[in-house]
């Protein structure tokens, strides 16, 4: 294989490596549905600063209305959003390739506004979490919306934290391993091939090797070297490039909860 596709197989291999490691559980924001037409804007406004809240750490990807409408098509989503959560949960799930999805509805009685948020999980639409308050002043529903948004993030965490928290905090390991890796191999490759130089040179000289010879084992070590050198600048770009993507990261604040899952209890979060 010529030098020049080595060195781009190499280059894709950490670049595919990189990117399979900052995959991010996916969370559809199917909306917040009004109970009355009065709390239709009231509603919509919730339900974007849910997609807000939601996106606010970086550990989830959040897919919302829009993406649903690109997926589905605009009349298909309509008519989803006159069904239950869990009802579409395996058309959601399928057309966006998610794992999770968060709704909830916002009612009121006299006075009085509820809010109530839900996590389900769209393998087996199966609503692991939910939670809800009662309120008076419109204005408290966006610090509810807070709240309950962060509740709802770290429901999805705990089963999801393995694959999201450490996933993320892997690509740049990977990246400054291998780059040690192949650095270390054009290193020792150099060394190799300056020791055979020597070797080569000193026969010449001796008389133990021809003047034809001599050149033709250079000429095979010139190669070596120019793969080595090649070698060892992709491993120290992957080390650098990793250690700036490290560096960059945002940090994580550690958190753990205890969910519910089934007849046993599953303990997670972000450390």
């Amino acid at each position: 294989m010529p030098l020049s596709h080595r060195s781009s197989c190499v280059v894709l291999s950490l670049w595919a490596l990189s990117a399979f490691a900052t995959e991010r559980p996916r969370v559809v924001v199917f909306g917040i549905e009004a109970s009355e037409p009065a709390l239709t804007n009231l509603a919509a406004t919730a339900t974007q600063q849910l997609e807000t809240e939601l996106s606010r750490s970086g550990e989830l990807l959040v897919l919302g209305q829009r993406d649903l409408v690109t997926a589905l098509g605009l009349e298909r989503q309509r008519q989803l959003l006159g069904c239950s959560e869990e009802g579409c949960a395996a058309e959601i799930g399928s057309a966006l390739n998610a794992a999770w999805l968060v709704g909830g509805t916002l009612g009121g009685a006299g006075e009085r506004l509820r809010l109530d948020l839900k996590v389900v999980r769209l393998r087996d639409a199966v609503a692991v979490w939910r939670d809800g308050k009662t309120f008076v002043d419109p204005g408290d529903l966006f610090p509810l919306i807070t709240t309950l948004g962060e509740a709802a993030r770290q429901a999805v965490l705990p089963a999801s934290v393995q694959k999201a928290s450490s996933t993320r905090s892997a690509g740049p390991w990977v990246l400054m391993g291998a780059g040690v890796a192949v650095g270390a191999g054009g290193a020792v490759a150099l060394g190799l091939a300056y020791d055979e130089f020597a070797r080569v040179q000193r026969g010449v000289t001796l008389g133990t090797l021809s003047a034809q010879e001599g050149q033709r084992r250079t000429t095979a070590i010139n190669g070596a070297i120019v793969g080595g050198v090649v070698a060892a600048s992709v491993g120290g770009a992957a080390l650098i490039s990793g250690l700036i993507w490290k560096l960059a990261e945002p940090p994580v604040t550690p958190t753990a909860m205890v969910t519910p899952e089934g007849f046993h209890l599953a303990v997670g979060g972000s450390f």
